[in-house]
């Protein structure tokens, strides 16, 4: 099974994005990570990061958690993972700035592997 709580668990942002641009200076701005709520063992699952429905500005680095004990460090604000196994996967997504502030965001709820 896939790490994570198999409840469905609540979207939430710890921080505000890093003030890079206009949608990322306003207090209620959130980042979120949206990944389909279904996957099928072995196949490509996409996850994106958004600040107030918009792809985030350049600059930011992202920490994925994919839930099932990987993760993945990249510049990309969108990327495939593979789960290898059946149950529900709780991704989470670090964002670091330049400035070296962090946005922690959930998906909204589990990926229920198949």
């Amino acid at each position: 099974m896939c790490a994570g709580r198999p409840a469905a668990p609540r979207a939430r942002s710890a921080l505000h994005a890093p003030a890079r641009s206009a949608a990322a200076t306003d207090p209620s701005s959130r980042a979120l990570l949206n990944v389909p709520t279904e996957a099928q063992t072995g196949g490509p699952v996409r996850l994106s990061a958004t600040v107030d429905g918009e792809q985030p500005p350049g600059g930011y680095r992202y920490r994925r958690h994919f839930g099932d004990g990987t993760q993945l460090e990249t510049s990309e604000a969108t990327t495939t993972h593979v789960f290898d196994r059946e149950g529900p996967c709780l991704p989470r997504l670090v964002m670091t700035g330049q400035d070296g502030r962090q946005v922690l965001t959930e998906a909204a709820e589990a990926v229920t592997v198949d």
